[in-house]
């Protein structure tokens, strides 16, 4: 069956960019979602395809027409910050896993 695309949650992910002067500045990782059915969803980071549990701090649950939606962010430091690696972030909603990935390095 074909699920409507109101059901399913957007999801946008920006990265911070690397301080020249300051090699050892931990990236910021951003992610927005919008459009969650309801306030008890985690939001979930992944790196490459390995769950991250203690990444993300959640802001504050915002209730609208849309749904729910939330922002989160995940400071990863430079010594577990890999150019090569894909950081994503998503959220599970009725059984399905949404995810979104950091764009790749400039």
């Amino acid at each position: 069956f074909n699920k409507s695309s109101s059901d399913v949650p957007s999801i946008q992910v920006f990265k911070s960019v690397k301080a020249s002067q300051d090699p050892e500045s931990p990236r910021l990782l951003v992610c927005l979602l919008k459009g969650l059915k309801s306030a008890d969803q985690q939001v979930l980071w992944w790196l490459d395809d390995a769950p991250m549990t203690s990444a993300g701090a959640v802001g504050p649950w915002v209730e609208s027409e849309w749904g729910y939606s939330a922002t989160s962010v995940w400071e990863v430091s430079a010594a577990y910050w890999r150019p090569t690696s894909s950081y994503w972030c998503g959220t599970i909603q009725e059984g399905h896993t949404y995810r979104q990935k950091v764009c790749s390095e400039d």
